[in-house]
C-alpha cells in the first residue's frame, strides 16, 4: 500500500513553488530530470525531515505540497527519491543555504488537489508539530475512510 505524505512550504519559499508548479528550471536542472525520467523537482532542507521519515518515502507514494496556511495545493506521485549533496548547489543557486537541501524528490505529473489546508494537517502527524514547515506522514485510517463510498440502494416500490 502506498503512503501519503504533506509537505508544508514556508512562505518565503512560495517562489520556489511557482517555479516547481510552472515546470520553469534552468537548463542544468532539466539535465537532472532528464537523467532522472522526470518533469519536476523539489528539494528538502535536511534540518525539515528526519532519516526516519525520508526513509519511509517510497516510490509511487503521494506528496501534497502547500505553502503553510493557503489554500492552493497540489500533489505528485514520487517516481524517484535521492540523497545528493550536489544536486542543492545546481537547482537551486541562489538560495543561501543551498548546500543543506540534499534530499530531492522527483515527480513525472502534478494534479491540483481540492482537499482543504486545515483537514491535511489535521490528518497528519502535523497537527502534533503545531504546523510546522517540512514533510510530514499523512494518517493512513483517514484515505482510507474518504475512499470507502456506500451506494444508495435503488427506491423499489414493490419491495418490503
Amino acid at each position: 500500500m502506498t503512503s501519503q505524505f504533506l509537505l508544508i512550504i514556508e512562505k518565503k519559499d512560495s517562489e520556489k513553488l511557482r517555479v516547481f508548479r510552472a515546470n520553469d528550471f534552468k537548463k542544468s536542472t532539466n539535465e537532472i530530470l532528464d537523467k532522472n525520467d522526470a518533469t519536476h523537482v523539489w528539494g528538502i532542507h535536511k534540518a525539515k525531515i528526519s532519516n526516519l521519515l525520508w526513509s519511509k518515502i517510497k516510490k509511487n507514494d503521494k506528496i501534497y505540497l502547500t505553502v503553510k496556511n493557503e489554500n492552493f495545493k497540489i500533489s505528485g506521485i514520487v517516481s524517484k527519491k535521492t540523497k545528493n549533496l550536489k544536486f542543492g548547489e545546481i537547482i537551486y543557486p541562489d538560495v543561501i543555504d543551498k548546500k543543506q537541501i540534499i534530499n530531492f524528490l522527483f515527480f513525472k505529473n502534478l494534479q491540483p488537489c481540492n482537499i482543504s489546508y486545515n483537514e491535511l494537517v489535521e490528518n497528519s502527524e502535523a497537527q502534533k508539530l503545531s504546523r510546522k514547515e517540512g514533510i510530514h506522514k499523512i494518517n493512513n485510517d483517514y484515505f482510507i475512510e474518504k475512499k470507502i463510498k456506500i451506494k444508495p440502494k435503488k427506491f423499489n416500490p414493490d419491495e418490503k
